[in-house]
């Protein structure tokens, strides 16, 4: 059986953790959790409540909206980057079979790493602008390469560009919307803020 001591000493570790895992503004509830904690007589239900505390400051960071922006900015960044590779790696077989559908895809290879950098180095406002410019080239390219136009002019690979077409319209109206979200967090934090 673990000594008494011991776990008052795990219960003192994990509540000097609460502080920093819960956000700021929630300090006072810390406060008062750890008093509650160190009130608790029986040092076994003493770690069973600060576990409870524990979960609960996990929560709270989670639902932190600052921790939000980060994690779906982080994504949003690594997924034009691994878009961006994987393009690139394509465009070098495809450039061997079809030279215009491997200068395709070194654009978008270009297009997704450029996305990246306008989101890490300008923001979500800039991404969101840039994002929303492509959904409409994306757009209007669909809309051109199912048109009677495209048809009458024999393009070879034309099914791959419609696919791509499309494909295009998907990602970058999810990195639209992605943008828009940062955006929104971002004004909801200032208010909070101030």
């Amino acid at each position: 059986m673990i000594d008494q001591t011991v776990m008052r000493t795990f219960v003192d570790c994990i509540g000097r953790q609460l502080t920093t895992i819960m956000p700021r503004e929630k300090a006072d509830w810390v406060a008062a959790m750890l008093a509650e904690a160190n009130a608790i007589e029986c040092p076994n239900e003493a770690l069973g409540f600060t576990f409870g505390c524990l979960s609960t400051c996990i929560q709270e960071r989670i639902r932190e909206m600052e921790f939000q922006r980060k994690v779906i900015q982080s994504l949003m960044l690594i997924g034009l980057l691994g878009l961006g590779a994987i393009a690139a790696w394509s465009s070098i077989s495809v450039w061997r079979v079809h030279e215009p559908a491997g200068i395709l895809f070194v654009g978008l290879a270009v297009v997704y790493i450029a996305g990246a950098m306008i989101a890490f180095f300008l923001g979500s406002r800039a991404l969101a602008v840039t994002a929303g410019g492509m959904l409409a080239a994306a757009i209007l390219l669909s809309v051109g390469l199912n048109s009677n136009w495209a048809l009458s002019a024999g393009w070879v690979n034309i099914e791959l560009f419609r696919a791509l077409a499309i494909e295009s319209i998907v990602i970058w109206g999810s990195i639209v919307a992605g943008s828009l979200y940062l955006v929104h967090l971002a004004k909801r934090n200032s208010r909070v803020a101030s």
